[in-house]
């Protein structure tokens, strides 16, 4: 599976937000959003991280879901993720 681009992590990200409730669509969002601001309930959040699981076949909830409260935040855990699954090393980690 090719890694997707940041903005196309966030989209999925906006469009998993969207299935869960879809009165947020007229809301505007940014990767600075944080999810408490959306007012979603609990059950709500894990909806959208079960969402975004299944659209990036990662699992979030086992190991990242407390290190994000941001969409930005989300975006990074995914791309980590699939970093990590593809065997990928950050620019940074490999100097």
């Amino acid at each position: 599976m090719d890694i997707p681009h940041d903005t196309a992590i966030e989209q999925a990200i906006y469009e998993s937000i969207w299935r869960v409730k879809p009165s947020l669509q007229a809301m505007p969002m940014t990767p600075a959003t944080r999810l408490s601001s959306l007012g979603l309930a609990s059950i709500e959040i894990m909806s959208v991280v079960f969402e975004m699981e299944d659209v990036f076949e990662v699992s979030i909830v086992d190991r990242q879901l407390d290190t994000f409260r941001t969409i930005g935040e989300g975006r990074d855990v995914v791309r980590k993720l699939l970093d990590e699954r593809n065997g990928h090393v950050p620019a940074l980690a490999a100097e």
